[in-house]
């Protein structure tokens, strides 16, 4: 009889009293079984894993899958997809249906991956069920999905992925890094967000986004609306190319409400945009600009961290 794989013997072992698990596959450990690995997982439950951490290679794409339908606790998914993914169903099984508990999504894909939005939108659209449903009527339980982080995939200009991601009322933080998106979806997705803010129903809790190489898709005005969202407490902005001095006056107008406020790579802002969000009350302000010293051909990283009491600029 074949032994199982060591990590899927240590895994079936203990999979009753697992709290926590982080399996990188840059091999497929699984390729020697004479069993399919996913009959095996389809065995087990989970009940009390809380945070699953999977690098995802070539050939482990089912048993992931079959993995996250077994996890009925699992509040936090941090899922690397490899360029081989094709809608295998991992993202699928990722579904409010499969994880009703979960509460935080780290989701990276790989740059130039043919991954659409189909099902990205369908994880959010099950979290939409649940969170406009009165689940005392209905019988549909609530959403419990509040931080949202999406690295590197490639959004459509005809997807409402973000504008679902915008709109659920228990969103408390959301990072977009390295997406391939247009400057039209980024504008719906801020005005969506602005829109369910003043809503006379707003339950929208959202205090904390980070937008980090974004390259074309924001301007000026985008910063303007996001800085409108009154519940906002951290902003950071990282190698927006776009973006310039006058969001100066948008971040003066969000210190009523901004705690903290991260600028960094954002070639066309200044130093001074950041003093003014300070002097008008921005507790915490961090500026990070590329300076370029053309007599030595030398490049050198300026820091520059505001804090309550002092300023440090660090070369």
């Amino acid at each position: 009889m074949n032994r199982l794989p060591t990590q899927l013997a240590l895994i079936s072992a203990y999979s009753n009293t697992l709290k926590g698990l982080k399996l990188s596959m840059d091999k497929d450990p699984f390729h020697r079984m004479d069993v399919d690995p996913s009959t095996v997982i389809q065995q087990l439950t989970f009940p009390v894993l809380r945070k699953l951490s999977i690098i995802v290679r070539r050939n482990t794409h089912q048993v992931v899958a079959s993995l996250l339908r077994r996890c009925p606790a699992l509040e936090h998914a941090v899922i690397e997809l490899d360029h081989t993914y094709k809608s295998d169903g991992i993202l699928s099984s990722m579904t409010a249906d499969y994880l009703p508990r979960i509460e935080q999504l780290d989701l990276v894909a790989q740059k130039d991956m043919e991954v659409g939005c189909d099902e990205l939108t369908l994880i959010l659209e099950s979290h939409h069920r649940r969170a406009f449903n009165n689940p005392i009527s209905t019988g549909v339980p609530q959403s419990f999905l509040r931080k949202v982080s999406l690295s590197c995939f490639t959004i459509s200009s005809s997807s409402d992925l973000l504008v679902l991601l915008a709109s659920l009322p228990k969103m408390e933080a959301i990072v977009l890094s390295d997406l391939t998106v247009s400057k039209e979806t980024m504008d719906d997705f801020a005005n969506t967000l602005i829109t369910a803010s003043e809503s006379s129903s707003s339950t929208t809790s959202l205090k904390q986004l980070s937008l980090i190489r974004l390259q074309d898709a924001l301007t000026d005005d985008t910063i303007g609306v996001f800085c409108s969202i009154p519940t906002l407490k951290s902003l950071e902005l990282q190698r927006i190319f776009r973006i310039t001095d006058k969001c100066a006056q948008h971040f003066v107008k969000a210190a009523s409400h901004l705690e903290r406020l991260v600028v960094q790579r954002c070639p066309l802002i200044s130093v001074d945009s950041l003093n003014q969000a300070k002097e008008s009350g921005v507790k915490h302000v961090v500026f990070s600009s590329m300076l370029l010293r053309r007599r030595t051909g030398q490049t050198t990283l300026l820091i520059c961290v505001v804090t309550e009491s002092k300023r440090q600029i660090n070369k």
